[in-house]
């Protein structure tokens, strides 16, 4: 049975062990070098992106405001189908001053912890006083 001709110039690539080499031009490419060299972009990549975001805290700081974005959205809803605290009201007029105090309390509560929390982190430890600074003091 003939095997038929591949149609694109990528098909019509005849490989060899770890060689490409292109029938029409003759020329060819280490596969394994690629491989490696992809491996090693993608690595370098990887650890930068890494390093970065552990240096600027990025993934917990989204993680936080995320937990405070659902709240506040839970919240909106429970607002808006005038659900569980808001079940008393009839109106969304009459439940909007109890809205906006629930709201606001989340909101302060969210920036206590952001700065107890997550700035806290951030800061470096306080320096301890050296043995210099210590026998300055003393005399």
């Amino acid at each position: 049975m003939p095997i038929s001709q591949p149609s694109t110039a990528a098909a019509r690539m005849i490989q060899t062990r770890d060689t490409c080499v292109d029938p029409k031009t003759q020329s060819s490419f280490d596969l394994g070098t690629v491989d490696r060299t992809i491996t090693v972009v993608l690595g370098v990549v990887v650890a930068a992106t890494t390093t970065v975001e552990h240096f600027l805290s990025s993934g917990q700081r989204w993680r936080h405001f995320r937990g405070s974005v659902e709240l506040m959205k839970s919240e909106g809803w429970l607002y808006l189908q005038l659900a569980g605290p808001y079940g008393s009201y009839s109106t969304l007029e009459a439940a909007f001053p109890d809205f906006v105090v629930r709201v606001e309390t989340l909101m302060r509560h969210e920036v206590r912890e952001y700065v107890s929390t997550i700035i806290a982190e951030q800061r470096p430890a306080p320096k301890s006083p050296s043995i210099d600074d210590q026998v300055r003091v003393t005399q």
